[in-house]
């Protein structure tokens, strides 16, 4: 697990790949794993960022 702190905040993310970047990120009531199929396909030619936000009840379970 990564993470970055931002304004006293830990955001936690996933890089995978490598190239121009795409960032996907999630809705109110989803968290990051959601992304999983896009991001396997995307990887193997972009650098793909997925990230799950502050508030998101599976934030705490990455």
């Amino acid at each position: 697990m990564t993470t970055l702190k931002l304004n006293g905040a830990d955001i936690y993310y996933e890089e995978k790949g490598s190239g121009p970047a795409i960032i996907f990120t999630h809705g109110h009531s989803m968290y990051h794993k959601q992304w999983a199929p896009q991001i396997d396909y995307f990887s193997d030619s972009y650098r793909t960022i997925v990230m799950g936000c502050a508030g998101a009840w599976i934030f705490l379970l990455a």
